[in-house]
């Protein structure tokens, strides 16, 4: 057993080296316009986006709790919409959200509590009338030498799915820093599968790193890579009629980033390397009891000779009395002669 445990942890060691060796010279580390104050975590994990969350799927990835009373809000998040003064509509932004990482892609996890949930609206609008988040991530900062113009990515998912319906769907803002422009794709890679909640709503999703690779050919994800990184989870209730949004995190101001820079000024999100599970120790084979000794077969009675019949011995000893009165009777003729 112990051979076997050293053979796994060997084998997710060198594939994490693997990993870590072919992409060194694509590794970002953070940049002028992400803020260390606050590092969220991408566990390594391979879910099944289908709307089953299996036991264990998702518990090894840390947990960003994003409500109004979360301390990271409260310094760095901005609240947007109706409910700024009063925050009468607080239920709807108490959420959970987790992230998974392979070498193929990223995953998200998001569980809403929300008491009106509203599946309407489009993927490719944020800002369309239904219930979801934007995720903003940038591969690599605008100061690496593998994206200067700045290249950003907009992952926006919702409830629905596209026609007022349950299934989830998502779409990517990609933006570009350098000219200003926007443009909004949704791929058919991008998997996104929302449900219903006893509180609320909860989605997966699957955003390959091709995604982003298409426009920073040269990123590719490693061990203890840094992404920037913000969400404003977004919350629509009364049919669509109260609009409100969080931003999470935004240090713009403080990093110089300008503020069309689209919630510039983002945290971080590390890539965490895989874990290795120890499998439990098995528990030792019961060992048979002994078979109890056979008895040994208890020895065959000595078998007597068998004695000449009776019959047998009688006849010879008739014969010799015969001989012997023969033998008289030729003594005492000879006597009288």
């Amino acid at each position: 057993m112990r051979n076997k445990k050293l053979i796994l942890a060997a084998v997710i060691l060198i594939s994490a080296a693997l990993l870590t060796g072919n992409l060194s010279a694509a590794s970002v580390k953070g940049g002028a316009h992400w803020s260390d104050a606050v590092v969220s975590e991408a566990a390594w994990g391979t879910p099944t986006i289908d709307g089953v969350i299996s036991t264990g799927e998702w518990d090894h990835a840390p947990v960003i709790t994003v409500t109004l009373d979360d301390p990271v809000v409260k310094e760095y998040g901005i609240y947007q919409g109706g409910w700024e003064s009063d925050k009468s509509n607080t239920a709807d932004f108490s959420t959970e959200v987790r992230f998974l990482w392979d070498d193929k892609s990223l995953y998200i996890y998001e569980n809403r509590t929300d008491d009106d949930v509203i599946i309407d609206g489009s993927s490719e609008t944020p800002w369309s009338g239904g219930d979801g988040n934007l995720i903003f991530l940038q591969v690599a900062d605008d100061d690496s030498a593998i994206n200067p113009e700045g290249w950003a990515h907009h992952i926006f998912y919702i409830a629905g799915n596209d026609s007022g319906e349950w299934g989830g769907a998502a779409a990517v803002r990609i933006v570009n820093e350098a000219d200003g422009s926007k443009e909004t794709v949704k791929y058919d890679e991008i998997k996104a599968v929302a449900f219903e909640t006893a509180g609320g709503w909860a989605i997966e999703v699957e955003v390959p790193w091709s995604v982003f690779q298409k426009n920073v050919p040269e990123f590719a994800p490693e061990v203890d890579c840094i992404l920037g990184f913000s969400m404003v989870p977004i919350d629509n209730d009364d049919d669509g009629a109260d609009f409100s949004q969080l931003c999470w995190f935004r240090q713009d101001q403080q990093l110089g980033v300008p503020r069309d820079y689209d919630f510039g000024g983002w945290a971080q999100l590390r890539l965490l390397e895989p874990v290795i599970v120890e499998e439990p120790a098995a528990e030792p084979a019961t060992e048979a009891a002994p078979e109890a000794a056979a008895e040994p077969a208890p020895e065959a009675a000595a078998v007597p000779q068998t004695a000449e019949p009776a019959a047998q011995t009688s006849d010879s000893i008739g014969l010799l009395v015969a001989v012997a009165a023969a033998a008289a009777i030729l003594v005492k003729k000879t006597k009288r002669d």
